[in-house]
Parts: structure tokens; C-alpha cells; sequence
């Protein structure tokens, strides 16, 4: 949370994986410093990844896609598809025809920027709201991208509404930052490979 004051976000939504375990240290909503600080998780299934926010209950492991989906809306909380075009953990093309799905990445910070081009493409192609996410997993990464919100987000609640009612754009933080980014992710992919 340090890093996103520094950098001046208004807030941080934090999305382990299977896990909501970190609204119990930390209280959700405007921080001391007004910082909004909220936690969601991201949720794996064989047709793709998803990051979720609202009032959800708990979650059983290994559930279908479509399942999830139907529950987070039923419950009035939102599936956001994480990062849908990145290779290996991409999301099911069929799901967008389903109806289930109203929101995608489509900027992801970890994502190489093809992938974030065919998602953002993808996704307007489908008329899915296009969100961007960091996908940080470690302080320098935060703010790396983000999503801009026409109304101010102070809650889960607020969050969902924010979604629903489209006023939203997904960005990234600045020109230098994408391309130091993704210098760096480029060269460390050339060393891996």
C-alpha cells in the first residue's frame, strides 16, 4: 500500500489468489490517509481466470466457469475475466457468447502487449466493459495500469455500481512505464527461453 500512495493512486484493490484472506488484516474502505483499500480474489476455473468483488459467498474449489459467473451476479457482485488473451491462461472465447460475461482485463501489467492489444480488441469486439489491472506481484508493478473511475469507489458496493454503470476506462500509467516495462519483461523472457 506504501507504493500506491506514493505514486498517488486513490485506491488499491488486492486479488490473491483463492483467497480473500487479507480483509482479515486489513479493514477494507478509505484508509487513514484515504487511500481506498478493498480485497477481492481471483478465482481460477478450466475456462479461464477471474478476478471478483462484491458481496460473495464462500466459494467451493473447482467450479465451472459458467457456475461462478451466475453466482457472483445472483449474489450482486461482478466477474471480471483476468487477463483473457494471455497465452497459457487465456480465457474461453465461448463465455462472451454466453452472456455471462460483462467485464474483461483488457490492459493487464504483466501481460505482454499483444496480448492486451487482441484482449482490448477482443473485448470491444464483444461489447465487454474493459478494465485495467496491474496484475502487480510486487511493489514496483503497482500502478503499472489502472482503471479510472467516472464516481468515486469507496466500497465493494461502490465498486460495483462504478462496473455496472460502464463510467469507467482502463489506462496505463504513463508512456516511460510501459516501455521500461516491457523492456524488462522482454529481456528476461529472451534469457528463460
Amino acid at each position: 500500500m506504501k507504493r500506491a500512495r506514493q505514486i498517488g493512486l486513490d485506491g488499491i484493490c488486492i486479488t490473491d489468489h483463492h483467497s480473500r484472506a487479507a480483509a482479515r488484516i486489513i479493514e477494507e474502505g478509505p484508509q487513514d490517509d484515504g487511500l481506498v483499500v478493498l480485497v477481492g480474489q481471483e478465482y481460477t476455473t478450466d475456462q479461464g481466470d477471474f478476478l471478483l468483488f462484491g458481496p460473495l459467498p464462500e466459494l467451493t474449489p473447482n467450479m465451472p466457469a459458467p457456475q461462478l459467473l451466475q453466482m457472483a451476479a445472483q449474489a450482486g457482485g461482478v466477474a471480471i475475466g483476468a487477463h483473457p488473451c494471455r497465452h497459457g491462461r487465456s480465457l474461453d472465447p465461448e463465455l462472451a457468447a454466453s452472456g455471462l460475461l460483462h467485464f474483461i482485463e483488457g490492459v493487464n501489467g504483466r501481460n505482454l502487449m499483444e496480448a492486451n492489444h487482441l484482449a482490448s480488441g477482443w473485448g470491444r469486439d464483444k461489447g465487454l466493459g474493459l478494465v485495467g489491472g496491474s496484475d502487480a506481484h510486487t511493489p514496483a508493478e503497482i500502478g503499472t495500469v489502472f482503471t479510472d473511475f467516472a464516481e468515486p469507489v469507496y466500497s465493494q458496493k461502490d465498486l460495483v455500481r462504478a462496473l455496472m454503470s460502464g463510467g469507467f476506462q482502463a489506462h496505463w500509467s504513463t508512456e516511460s512505464d510501459i516501455n521500461l516495462f516491457h523492456a524488462a519483461r522482454v529481456a528476461a523472457a529472451s534469457m528463460a527461453g
